[in-house]
């Protein structure tokens, strides 16, 4: 049974040797090898039509798209972002605007880090950018000292005797 949507999926039955098999493809992917492909000689590799694939790419780019709190600020104009990983981000290709440089990534109204970014290359729906530099945003002033590890918390005022 197909259903619609990000992963779609088929079960599948049918017959290995002489026993009957089940496995479920995901076609969430473009290719698709079985999972009792490790076990035996036999291996099957699917190859959807470019309308499938292209349909569930567009369902894809829409799932990250409404499930994404993530975006970048670029003088003054704000960008969805669709995926984050440790060295870059992603966004749709048809709303990506040339950007390079640098910009501020947030999640949500929360300032992560400021970034020096470079486009790397395109990947059907989306445009991969690459951080030549991520630094994270710190939510009190660097300090100019060295800090003690000893130090105290707070200091008690005592009062003077008049």
């Amino acid at each position: 049974m197909l259903t619609s949507g990000v992963g779609a999926q088929v079960l599948c039955i049918g017959a290995l040797g002489s026993r009957n098999v089940r496995w479920v493809v995901d076609f969430g992917v473009k290719y698709a090898t079985l999972p009792f492909a490790q076990r035996t000689e036999f291996a099957v590799e699917i190859q959807l039509s470019s309308e499938i694939q292209d349909g569930l790419d567009a369902a894809r780019i829409e799932k990250l798209r409404k499930s994404s709190r993530l975006k970048i600020v670029a003088d003054g104009q704000e960008y969805k972002v669709l995926r984050q990983w440790a060295t870059g981000f992603s966004m749709e290709a048809e709303t990506a605007p040339q950007l390079r440089g640098l910009v501020d990534l947030y999640d949500g109204s929360v300032h992560l880090c400021q970034c020096l970014i470079v486009a790397i290359d395109q990947e059907g729906r989306e445009v991969r950018f690459e951080f030549k530099r991520a630094t994270k945003v710190a939510d009190k002033p660097a300090l100019d000292f060295e800090k003690p590890a000893d130090a105290p918390v707070g200091l008690i005022a005592v009062d003077a005797p008049h």
